[in-house]
Parts: C-alpha cells; structure tokens; sequence
C-alpha cells in the first residue's frame, strides 16, 4: 500500500483523497513508527504535505510538524477545532477521534469502488 503510494507520488499521479485512505490505513494498521516516517519524508519531498496528513501522522510519530496548507478544509477545520484549549487527556482523546474520522473515510472509499 505505501510503496504504491510512493511510487504514484514520484510519477505525479496520486490524488490526494487516494492518500488520505493510504495515510488513514497505516494508523488503522498501526504502521511502525521508523516505516511511517520514511514513508512521509519520501511523500514530503515529492511535494505531497497537507494538513490534515499530519495530525494523522502525528498518530505514530508524535514530534511531526504540521503544515499550514490543506486540501481538505472541512476536516481541517474539524481537527482544529478538537484541539484548540484541550490539554492532556482531552488533547489526546482529540487525537484519537482523528484516526476514527479516517476509519470512516476508509470505509466509505470502499464502499464507493464496490
């Protein structure tokens, strides 16, 4: 799945929306963390960053950065609205609910190509 992702990243071909499942899986799947990050460092210097990847990121490598740019602004806005003025326990359980946002789009993606 992400060497897929990889290679449709290096050939310009890859859509985002097709990204957003392949980044969703990897937390789903609890992707290792070493894997996960090279993974979004070859993405990143392919010129694949958004916003909304990296909170799902930041699922298994917690010191990720977030970029400011997004394709996605409704989940964007989702996400940064769970986040602001929580700390501890609350900001942690806002992250959690991210990776539940994404079980969803994954579900719906595949029911979409059935």
């Amino acid at each position: 799945m992400t060497e897929a992702a990889e290679k449709s990243s290096e050939y310009g071909s890859v859509r985002f929306s097709d990204l957003l499942s392949v980044y969703s899986g990897c937390v789903l799947l609890g992707y290792e963390k070493v894997n996960m990050k090279r993974f979004c460092e070859k993405l990143v210097k392919n010129g694949i960053r958004d916003f909304v990847f990296d909170p799902l990121t930041r699922c298994l490598i917690p010191d990720w950065t977030l970029t400011e740019a997004t394709v996605f602004p409704e989940i964007k806005e989702w996400i940064v609205s769970r986040q602001r003025d929580t700390t501890g326990p609350e900001k942690e359980a806002a992250l959690k609910e991210i990776s539940d946002i994404s079980e969803n789009i994954l579900v719906v993606d595949a029911i979409m190509k059935i």
